[in-house]
């Protein structure tokens, strides 16, 4: 047995782990000595004259075959021998040679006697007297003897070395491993000896209906190697690695060692230099095979999903409820204004809440998607620190089609939806991941182009698929990191597939989706999993053969909403987008089921009146939209609400709340919570609110103890003229920044004493307590969108004062220089020079000035002025900029 062979360049590859796989000598097992053995005294004596001459005659049996063991072992011998022989003779040695140096006798007759037995058995006896092929009764049987030559001999005959036909590649394998591959090969029963097991394993590999089951049996990555090795007569390992995957490479290394499909190298381990040949018969019968499928050893990738699969259990189609959810989210974002965090998005906690009224999925990335798409088509914007809704907007959700390929677009080009990690929202910490995980969805959407219409198709065929046609996608599911992610409990490619299929693309629209719960489990267990292209996904990957999607009309402009006298109000699905998302933010939602039920409350009105909604506004939205007109319980509130508004006015800017009567203070002093949030009074009607505490805290307060504070988030100005704003650090810092760039620009290029120096030294007090860097990187930002904008104004001026130079540019004459060099200094223009001899080096200068023999200059290359003899300057030519 042999050490277990694995790719080797001279490095520690890992392909496999270390096994052991017992081989058997090259060549023949028949042994001269036995072979002799079986031969008559006279035919023995006729072989030992025909090879050593009179040296043979006076010899006894033992000392016959003695000398024929040592003479037969000679190159030389052999090739007297062969020489001795006719044409035909030579021909049956050599093609016994090339199968392996062994076959039944009925082989034989068949393949090398063409079948005629009595002509086949003379020639085997004129082969058997020259020394050379023997029969061998004892192995096989009596009536279908091994013919075989003898190992001593085999290796002598010529072209034995090419060794590359299938018979005589499995002559090298142990029977053990025969035996294992012929059950793979589905033989039955199994012969017992190895010369009979060779031709039935020689059977199957030759007959085109078998040899296509076995193929067809094989792994992907195995008949995508086969199908390479086919289409190139010789390769070496480094080829096949850099043309294939590393999974190939397994493949390959699982393919030399265990079947007789390729030739096996002579060295025990694979290296990089190893020559790789499919077996001649085998090459030839894969060649008819796949002439016969278009040049292929398989079929198109697609073809593996036309194969029937059973309707599925369950189905779930969560595109057709996203335009629902989506207006819920904004509906909830109008109601609680929730803050804009540092990178988007909005607090967890408040998305959460969100997700509980969502009908499409369950997903607890499902909120995280709705709101980053919100974000980047535009459906809510920020507002000092908050998120709105954009009602300019809206109109995407009553147009499906339009927001199915919003939807997709932002889904293919967004960095913000992270499928490598449980958390799609965290950000990726590799720019290569990102831009990889943007090919694979490109990868995805042109596999689900091949997919057919109508039909569902299991998941794991698709993957196959994919893992055919996409590059990157192999190179994901088999490159040296898919280990490690499995080593590691990692993302694998799987992992990837099976959320963007059952999450992502669902949500979209794309697909519909079979059995759920199934794509909850890996590609190897995975039972049941499958997915069908949706009327808009058909039409989306295919639009040649795809009807365009006929969309039922989800929303109804003249639906209306039912108040109730106990303050309830029930919504019917079909609410235009607009009436719902102003209901949500004039109610609380209390739950969605056939109809959303809405509960009107004071805290409610409260944060309308807060968003300078007004008691008209909402009256006359109500009395619009609602069916039964509106409770006079209701209209009573809204005046209630409207009376007390304003009775508390935090003034958010500047950090106080003010009211109007001294009684008022004296109440809200008096009670605990709201002293607790109160720093001191500052006056009869007016007191600080701690630094440590956030005025919409205090409202929030105030709103439980049942007052009705105003929160006055907008800019505030005092009975002095003075104006007070409310500014994150961050977004001061960029007004601070732009204020000293534009100063910056100014002092170069215009009055500097005219610069905001005095607006921007009070800002950066401000500042003082806050990091710099925001500031720093704000102000490079706009210093160099300063410089931009002065490049292109130059370009600008300077290609138009260039045009209308009527001289030569470039000028070499010292009179068309000298006529240069006056308008360029008229006209302000940069100037590049040749100066000194004809190997000049080229500046760029600015020149002021000229007189007999001098030019004055500011050169550009050295940084400061210099002065340049007129007489050795050698060439002159205008630029396009000014200065």
């Amino acid at each position: 047995s042999s050490d277990h062979r694995s790719v080797n360049d001279g490095h520690t590859t890992g392909l496999l782990p270390h096994r052991r796989i017992p081989t058997e000598k090259k060549g023949a097992s028949m042994k001269l000595r036995a072979a002799l053995s079986l031969q008559q005294v006279g035919d023995i004596k006729q072989i030992a004259e025909a090879v050593a001459g009179d040296e043979a005659k006076a010899l006894n049996r033992p000392a016959l075959m003695d000398l024929l063991c040592t003479r037969l072992a000679s190159p030389t011998t052999i090739e007297g021998q062969l020489k001795g022989l006719d044409s035909e003779g030579r021909q049956v040695v050599q093609r016994l040679a090339q199968e392996g140096g062994e076959l039944p006798y009925s082989v034989a007759l068949k393949d090398l006697g063409s079948g005629f037995s009595h002509r086949f058995d003379d020639l085997l006896g004129v082969l058997t007297l020259a020394g050379l092929v023997y029969r061998d009764p004892e192995s096989l049987s009596k009536d279908d003897p091994l013919v075989g030559i003898p190992e001593t001999i085999l290796r002598s005959i010529p072209g034995v070395e090419e060794n590359d036909r299938l018979r005589s590649i499995m002559s090298t394998f142990a029977l053990s491993q025969l035996r294992s591959f012929a059950e793979d090969l589905g033989i039955d029963p199994i012969p017992s000896k190895k010369a009979f097991l060779i031709e039935a394993i020689r059977d199957v590999l030759t007959d085109p209906d078998s040899l296509k089951d076995f193929v067809r049996s094989l792994p992907d990555d195995q008949r995508i190697l086969l199908n390479h090795c086919l289409s190139h007569d010789t390769l070496t390992v480094s080829e096949i690695r850099d043309a294939l995957t590393e999974g190939a490479l397994r493949s390959l290394d699982e393919l030399i060692w265990k079947t007789p499909l390729f030739v096996r190298p002579s060295s025990s381990r694979l290296t990089n230099d190893d020559e790789i040949r499919l077996a001649a018969d085998l090459r030839a019968s894969l060649g008819k095979m796949a002439k016969g499928q278009g040049g292929n050893l398989e079929g198109s990738p697609e073809q593996g999903l036309a194969e029937a699969i059973e309707v599925p259990d369950e189905t779930v189609t969560p595109g057709e409820l996203v335009p629902q959810d989506l207006t819920t989210l904004l509906g909830l974002i109008e109601r609680r204004r929730p803050r804009t965090l540092k990178h988007g998005g909005m607090p967890k906690g408040e998305l959460k809440e969100a997700g509980r009224f969502f009908k499409a999925d369950g997903d607890p990335g499902y909120p995280d998607f709705l709101m980053l798409f919100a974000e980047d088509v535009g459906l809510v914007k920020n507002k000092a620190n908050r998120w709105i809704v954009n009602y300019r907007k809206m109109g995407l959700l009553e147009d499906r089609a339009k927001l199915t390929a919003a939807l997709l677009k932002f889904w293919k080009t967004t960095d913000r939806w992270n499928e490598w990690a449980a958390d799609r929202t965290a950000t990726s910490p590799k720019k290569t991941r990102t831009d990889e995980m943007l090919v694979l969805r490109k990868e995805v959407l042109t596999a689900l182009g091949k997919c057919p219409l109508g039909q569902w198709i299991a998941y794991p065929q698709f993957y196959k698929m994919l893992h055919r046609i996409s590059t990157p996608f192999r190179e994901l599911a088999e490159g040296p990191a898919s280990g490690k992610a499995l080593a590691s409990r990692g993302t694998t490619a799987d992992e990837i597939l099976r959320r963007m299929m059952s999450s992502t693309l669902a949500w979209v629209g794309l697909v519909e989706i079979g059995n759920p719960n199934a794509f909850n489990r890996p590609l190897h267990t995975v039972d049941g999993a499958c997915f069908r292209l949706t009327s808009v996904g058909a039409h989306i990957v295919d639009k040649k053969n795809a009807p365009e999607p006929e969309f039922a009309i989800p929303f109804d402009k003249e639906a209306t909403f039912i108040i109730q006298p106990n303050l309830e109000i029930l919504a019917p699905p079909e609410l235009p987008p607009a009436d719902y998302v102003r209901l949500c933010g004039l109610s609380d939602l209390d739950s969605i089921d056939v109809v959303s039920h809405f509960q009107i409350t004071k805290e409610a009105f409260l944060d309308a009146f807060n968003r300078s909604s007004t008691a008209r506004t909402i009256r006359k939205f109500l009395e619009s939209r609602s069916a039964t007109g509106v409770p006079d319980m209701v209209k009573s509130l809204i005046k209630e609400c409207e009376d007390k508004h304003g009775e508390i006015r935090i003034k958010q800017a500047s950090g106080y709340l003010e009211v109007d009567d001294t009684a008022m203070m004296d109440e809200l002093l008096a009670q605990k919570q709201v002293a607790e949030v109160i720093d001191e009074r500052l006056s009869d009607c007016a007191a600080s609110i701690k630094a440590t505490v956030k005025p919409d805290t205090v409202a929030n307060t105030l709103s439980k103890l049942g007052y009705m504070p105003a929160l006055e988030t907008h800019g505030e100005e005092t009975e002095d003229g003075v104006i007070q704003l409310n500014y994150r650090g961050s977004d001061l810092s960029r007004i601070v920044a732009f204020l000293e760039a534009s100063q910056t620009f100014l002092g170069d290029y215009g009055d500097g004493d005219s610069g905001p120096t005095t607006l921007i030294r009070q800002l950066k007090r401000s500042l003082r307590r806050s990091p710099g860097e925001p500031l720093e990187k704000a102000k490079a930002k706009y210093t160099d969108a300063f410089e931009s904008a002065i490049k292109q104004i130059r370009e600008s001026d300077g290609r138009a004062v260039k045009n209308a130079y009527q001289g030569k540019t470039p000028a070499s004459k010292a009179k068309d220089i000298r006529k240069l060099i006056d308008y360029a200094i008229e006209n302000r223009m940069r100037v590049k020079l040749g100066y000194g001899d004809r190997n000049h080096q080229g500046r760029v200068v600015e020149p002021t000035s000229e007189d007999d023999q001098m030019l004055y200059a500011y050169c550009r290359s050295r940084k400061g002025d210099r002065v340049f003899r007129v007489d050795r300057i050698v060439q002159a030519e205008l630029t396009d900029e000014v200065f």
